[in-house]
């Protein structure tokens, strides 16, 4: 009877929040995972370290009408393992050192032209370089942490200049934390990414950006609402022939004021064929007077808010899920810059020898 007192005041005694490994495997292929967890929820942020970073779920808490209930808050790869290294869909891709695209994956730097791997083809409007170089790189476990109100993990990748195009020597570090959000009845957690950059030549620039792929999963997108931040006007970031589908998907330089996004109204379209977006907005007011933006995604009664710092000035929000791979979900993402930016240096970071960028990005449902 002593013994099993006592391993019942050992486990009493176990923090809340949890770090631990699990894999999955399809075929030949296996994906490993550091997952971080909330005990007393059952809450869980899986991240899979060898796939640049890539949060493979995301599962929060959320208060209903019928009590608590744990929702898949983005959308994963069913534990598919071929499909998490095939990079399908760019599903939770950390997108490192640029986010979205570059022109012809080309770009200039102190008067030399440097060429990117071009990864997007888009038939007769030409290739692109797209999000960047991060998901095809194993990430090093830093530092790893848990205790009764947060698990942590930061993961490390030393760009060596061998990449395509980029040249350049960058430290990346990126710290994903779940952590406790509300207590009480229907306790819950919620979910922040911190990307810390550092330039580690001797005297060299380099370009930088960073964002986020994250798809948020919902029931029907056609009666989803998506409300950007109500503190700043938008700009809809205008692109080649003012079209989201029948161009290279570049922006053209010009912006014009969008109301598009103010959460009066659900997307539309129909189940099957939702109105289709692949659309950029930019934040317009100064981050002194609206400098942590947070996007809305309602799904019903259930609402996830993705929230940034004020190093990230730009959102996508892309509807094709259901019409290009048949599920439901809405991709919103953070950007620190707009696509081009490495041309047209729209929120493109030129970080001199030593310099450091830092910022954050996260998630949290609303009851």
């Amino acid at each position: 009877m002593a013994v099993l007192t006592a391993c019942v005041l050992s486990l009493a005694r176990l923090p809340a929040f949890e770090v631990v490994d699990d894999s999955f495997t399809t075929g030949a292929h296996t994906v490993r995972l550091k997952v971080l967890r909330n005990r007393r929820t059952a809450e869980r942020l899986e991240v899979a370290p060898a796939l640049g970073g890539k949060t493979e779920a995301l599962l929060l808490r959320t208060a209903t009408r019928h009590g608590c209930r744990l929702r898949p808050t983005l959308l994963d790869h069913h534990r598919n393992a071929t499909a998490a290294r095939a990079n399908a869909a760019w599903k939770g891709a950390m997108l490192v050192p640029f986010a979205n695209r570059v022109k012809n994956g080309s770009y200039a730097l102190a008067g030399e032209r440097h060429f990117l791997e071009r990864n997007e083809d888009r038939g007769p409007y030409g290739k692109n370089a797209l999000h960047g170089y991060l998901y095809k790189h194993e990430m090093t476990v830093l530092h790893e942490a848990a205790n009764d109100t947060s698990a942590s993990l930061t993961l490390g990748y030393n760009f060596d200049g061998t990449d395509a195009g980029y040249p350049f020597l960058l430290s990346v570090n990126i710290t994903y934390t779940l952590h406790e959000r509300r207590a009480g009845a229907c306790a819950a957690s919620a979910f922040t990414a911190t990307t810390t950059a550092t330039n580690t030549m001797a005297a060299a620039p380099l370009p930088f950006s960073t964002g986020w792929h994250s798809y948020f999963a919902v029931s029907d997108a056609s009666r989803a609402v998506v409300a950007l931040d109500g503190c700043t006007p938008w700009n809809h970031i205008l692109l080649t022939n003012h079209s989201n589908r029948y161009g290279d998907l570049i922006p053209t330089g010009r912006t014009a004021p969008s109301a598009a996004f103010d959460g009066r109204a659900p997307l539309g379209g129909t189940p099957q064929r939702p109105t289709y977006y692949d659309d950029e907005f930019k934040a317009t007011a100064p981050p002194r007077a609206c400098g942590r933006l947070s996007t809305r995604i309602t799904d019903g009664n259930e609402t996830a808010v993705l929230w940034q710092d004020d190093n990230f000035r730009f959102v996508q929000v892309y509807s094709g899920a259901k019409e290009t791979f048949g599920e439901d979900a809405i991709a919103v993402e953070a950007m620190s810059s707009e696509a081009d930016a490495w041309n047209n240096e729209e929120g493109v970071r030129i970080l001199q020898a030593g310099e450091t960028f830092s910022g954050s990005f996260g998630v949290y449902l609303d009851p």
